[in-house]
């Protein structure tokens, strides 16, 4: 008994970090934009279960994540793009979008 919670308690330990990798992330924007998450009150107990669903499939690809570390790498990527749709604006007064985003952007 006594081995087998120090067998859980090491593999809690060196749990390995998923690697966000372009793919991963094309893959969150799309599960975002066709769960409607956007569309629900924050902090709401709807928009909460669209995280879990959204951990979920992504947990299916063979990647250990919980729906907190999905909501905040989303945050983190929106944050990062806004703020670099900003500085590209005050730099050439005007936005330019790469494709990929645009589709993206306007899916969700």
């Amino acid at each position: 008994m006594i081995k087998y919670l120090i067998k859980i308690k090491i593999n809690i330990l060196y749990r390995s970090h998923m690697v966000w990798t372009k793919d991963k992330e094309s893959f969150l924007l799309k599960e975002v934009a066709a769960e409607g998450v956007l569309t629900h009150k924050p902090r709401s107990k709807e928009r909460g279960t669209l995280w879990q669903a959204i951990a979920i499939k992504l947990n299916a690809l063979g990647d250990e994540v919980t729906s907190r570390s999905v909501r905040d790498h989303y945050n983190n990527m929106s944050k990062k793009y806004r703020a670099r749709m900003a500085r590209e604006e005050r730099s050439t007064g005007k936005v330019e979008m790469s494709s990929q985003n645009r589709s993206s952007c306007w899916k969700i």
